[in-house]
């Protein structure tokens, strides 16, 4: 409802949903003049219940190929409008705007309103029928029928806070990296001084147990609800060690992790050192910026970015990123719904911008990854190895809801350096290789102990992107 506007709307059904999902709720002021639908009032859920596990610990948000970071600075809700930010994965530019009337919002919503009657007039389980599951089902709907997979959507409370912790580059958990890998739950690698470093478990174990729970089987998402929690509280892991007969437990305090962004390290047996960006958190180009002066240090003259399943993030550190590599030019390009196009430059100072380079990628680099991974591609800057990328290439807008939920809502459509577009396309590989059957990401912390026989063995990409680099054998 516009500041201002008098009410349309008065009850008339009792079942009829009391609350529209387009403007805030106000009181009755006059009478029905058109039949536009309503929704239930959605209570707020706990935000803080089960806390935060994150990729490190169990990604929360995983699809079946792992969902691009969706991030926010919140703004605050007006009586009347919403405030907005433009992102990819953070803020870039401020906005309003207004809500519809609802003289604006088509006829057909008023059979969303008929369907909810019906439910409620003859589901077999009214107890099934939550207020807030039905808002926000209905909400999820209306966001999914756009066919901006994977970027505009809707997240709930819980959901938004999540994403404002792993941006912020901070969760609340253990401190552990996992994947899923035939059914087993592994530990890829562990944040140094995390509560799971501390009590000792390590990279390469399996986790078998969570409080008694067994995991044979379970998904990403089973596996974080059971991992996560408040800060402060426990949690008992059962794990399997390689050389160890009998499971390990381990009682673990949860308690706030700060997550890096960037982890390296040396491929053995090479002067490749091998760069894993987690995701375009705060602080990541900064983060870079140090592993490629400790690389340097090591002895290493070409580098491996490796983006896979990276979801994406902050678009200005996917600048700062790109800006290391490149000493001039557009990063990337923005078109909005008129055919406007704005160019997002290089920044200058790059610490790398004649190291020899590749960048690995996967079905799961999306976002801002993709801006990162294009802008080098289009500027013949680096060999891409690996699988064709996610395809996200929209702008976000996000509007914080009167619960604390929001929209992100694709507004500005992102092309690569050159004007390549890659919504719905990604970025395809100069080189693509793929993953064995039995094969799995292998990230830094692992390489000294694998060994180049090792790695060959377990991330075929991986091998290969070093021998794109000429090493390797």
């Amino acid at each position: 409802m516009l500041p201002g506007t008098r009410s349309t709307r008065q009850p008339s059904n009792p079942r009829a949903f009391p609350e529209d999902p387009m403007e805030p709720r106000e009181p009755d002021l006059g009478p029905v003049e058109d039949s536009a639908t309503d929704l239930p009032p959605p209570h707020r859920p706990d935000d803080t219940a089960g806390g935060v596990e994150n990729t490190w610990g169990a990604e929360p948000y995983v699809l079946s190929t792992r969902r691009p970071r969706l991030p926010r600075r919140s703004g605050p809700v007006v009586a009347g409008a919403v405030a907005l930010v433009m992102a990819f994965g953070g803020g870039i530019a401020l906005g309003r705007s207004d809500l519809l009337p609802s003289s604006d919002r088509p006829a057909q919503f008023a059979t969303l309103n008929e369907a909810y009657r019906d439910l409620q007039d003859r589901y077999v389980d009214p107890k099934a029928l939550d207020p807030q599951t039905l808002t926000y089902g209905a909400i999820r709907g209306l966001v999914d029928s756009v066919g901006d997979t994977g970027h505009t959507t809707f997240l709930s409370p819980k959901e938004l806070a999540a994403q404002k912790s792993s941006l912020s580059g901070s969760v609340t958990g253990i401190g552990v990296r996992l994947s899923v890998v035939g059914g087993i739950s592994v530990i890829q690698s562990v944040i140094p001084q995390g509560p799971a470093s501390k009590a000792g478990l390590r990279s390469g174990d399996t986790i078998v147990a969570v409080d008694g729970t067994l995991l044979a089987g379970k998904n990403i998402d089973d596996i974080s609800s059971l991992i996560r929690g408040q800060p402060g509280t426990t949690v008992h892991i059962r794990v399997g060690r390689a050389g160890v007969q009998a499971p390990l437990d381990f009682t673990i305090t949860r308690a706030k992790v700060d997550v890096p962004a960037v982890s390296w390290a040396m491929v053995p047996g090479t002067t490749v050192a091998d760069i894993f960006l987690e995701e375009f958190s705060q602080g990541a180009t900064d983060q870079l910026k140090q592993a490629i002066d400790s690389a340097r240090q090591a002895g290493a003259v070409a580098l491996i970015l490796d983006l896979r399943q990276n979801p994406g993030g902050l678009a200005d550190e996917a600048v700062g990123v790109t800006s290391q590599f490149l000493k001039a030019g557009a990063v990337y390009q923005e078109r909005d719904r008129t055919g406007k196009t704005t160019t997002v430059d290089v920044r200058s100072g790059g610490i790398a911008p004649d190291t020899k380079l590749a960048v690995l990628v996967d079905n799961g680099t999306a976002s801002s990854s993709e801006i990162v991974a294009g802008a080098l591609q289009d500027a013949q800057r680096a060999t891409i190895v690996g699988e064709g990328t996610f395809g996200t290439g929209t702008v976000l807008q996000e509007v914080d809801l009167s619960d604390g939920s929001a929209l992100l809502i694709g507004v500005v459509e992102w092309l690569t350096r050159d004007g390549r577009q890659i919504w719905h396309a990604g970025i395809s590989p100069d080189k693509e290789v793929a993953l064995s059957a039995s094969g799995r990401l292998v990230v830094p912390d692992e390489l000294a102990n694998l060994g180049w026989s090792g790695i060959q063995t377990s991330d075929a990409q991986l091998a290969a992107t070093v021998r794109a680099l000429g090493q390797g054998g």
